[in-house]
Parts: structure tokens; sequence; C-alpha cells
């Protein structure tokens, strides 16, 4: 049997600007259905998934609220979305997998990805998070202290540090459990930590999932690593007069210019 790393982009999982329950539960639905079909394939799968608009809405929510209540650090906003997206995709694994008649059990894992403390990424905020922002909108979280850059000409948005991962915590229970379960791990790129004096901590960052994506299918020597998202092609010169690209599967050619 097969292992195939699928790796779904945060965009991927919700389709609308603004992050909403709604919203995210219509997506993961029809990811999941997409999921499901790997499985009917007999592949052993683990699952990775972005997380920088959810995010990027818990950063706002920090925010806005942080009169009334704490603000937590990135790393664990990190968690906090892996657990609430985590939660909603096993959910509709599960329910898929039934429908399909398929009695194969789905765990989530949560997966924290080392880093180097050294890495130049922590001091150069480079990862977009949250929602795309006008240049207005940009400018005034820029007066607020934030970096802000512009994102494949859709729009600006909020960037923060995002070092490369060197190694998986979970990797081996990662390994095992693919064996007989579909996996969700190291979600939105893993909870970035590192170790120091033998002890593990956290840090304020994003680390980008299909960077993780690779390492964990290098770390558990799956066969195939695939990547979801909502762009329909692989584009060149993206949202720019020269814009061209092809599909993955087909080959088929568009030269069509961006919307």
């Amino acid at each position: 049997m097969k292992i195939a790393v699928v790796a779904l982009g945060g965009n991927a999982l919700s389709s609308s600007g603004r992050v909403t329950y709604k919203d995210l539960q219509k997506t993961i639905t029809h990811t999941s259905k997409l999921l499901v079909e790997f499985v009917k394939k007999n592949y052993s799968v683990v699952i990775v998934f972005g997380s920088g608009p959810q995010v990027g809405a818990l950063l706002i929510q920090n925010q806005v609220a942080k009169k009334a209540v704490a603000p937590m650090p990135l790393d664990v906003l990190d968690a906090e979305v892996q657990g609430e997206l985590s939660y909603l995709l096993e959910q509709s694994l599960q329910n898929e997998l039934k429908k399909a008649k398929i009695k194969k059990s789905v765990i989530s894992i949560v997966t924290q990805v080392f880093i180097s403390k050294k890495d130049p990424a922590l001091q150069h905020p480079s990862k977009p998070v949250g929602p795309f922002l006008s240049k207005t909108e940009a400018l005034q979280l820029q007066k607020q202290g934030y970096t802000v850059k512009e994102d494949a000409g859709r729009g600006y948005r909020k960037v923060v540090p995002s070092p490369k991962p060197i190694k998986i915590d979970e990797v081996q229970i990662i390994k095992n459990l693919v064996k007989k379960s579909v996996v969700i791990a190291a979600g939105g790129g893993g909870i970035p930590v590192y170790e120091e004096k033998g002890k593990t901590k956290g840090i304020e960052a994003v680390i980008d999932k299909d960077h993780t994506a690779s390492l964990l299918a290098t770390s558990i020597k799956a066969d195939e690593l695939i990547m979801l998202t909502a762009v329909p092609y692989v584009y060149k010169n993206y949202k720019k007069k020269q814009q061209a690209g092809q599909t993955a599967k087909t080959g088929e050619k568009d030269e069509s210019a961006p919307a």
C-alpha cells in the first residue's frame, strides 16, 4: 500500500476572504470528498494543512479583544488553529468514509515542529497571514507596528516570521498510525518549537506547510507528495499580464490573463 502525504492550502480550506464557520464547513466537506478518493485507491494518507487565513483571524481577535482578554503568543495561536481545523477535517472525513462504507479511522496529532532559533527568517517576516487588505488598511496596520506586504498582486497582508522546519517531533507516531488510519498531522505547518538546554520551547512564527509536508513525506518515506490548492493551475507570472500555466495532471495549458 502506497503512502501519500497530501498538503492542503489554508486558502483551499476557506473559499471566501473572510473566515467563517459556515464557509469552513462547506469547503472542508468538499475537500473531504476528494481526500476519500485517495483512500478508495488504497492509499495510506497523511494530511497536512495550511492555516494562514485562520491564524490571521485569531491575530485580529487578539488585537481587537486585548483590553478584555490577554492575547496569546503566535505559537499558541498556531496550536489553537491546528486543533480547530483538525477537528472539523477529522469529523468531515469520518462522515465521508462512512458514506463510502470504508471502515477506517481518522486521527489528528497535535504536532510540534523543530526550527533553529538562529534561522535568519525569524528576523525577517515573510509569511502572509490573515485576510487581504486594501492599501489604506495596510498602512493603518503598519502604523500599529505590524509588517505588511503585497501578496502576489491580490492585495496586502500582514506577514510573520516563517523559519524552515528541521525535525518533526511526532514523526515516529505518525509513521506507525498511518498503517491503519487516515492521519491529520502538522496542521498549519506544525507548532514551531526549538530546543534549549534540554527543554522544548515554543517560538512566535508560522511554518510554511509545504516545507513541513515535504519534510514529513521524506521522514516517513512516503511514495507521493500531493498538494491541493484553490488555484487551478501552476502559474508563471501569477496575476500579471504575462500569466500562463498548466495543470500538473493533464498538461493542459492556460494562457489566459488574470481576472
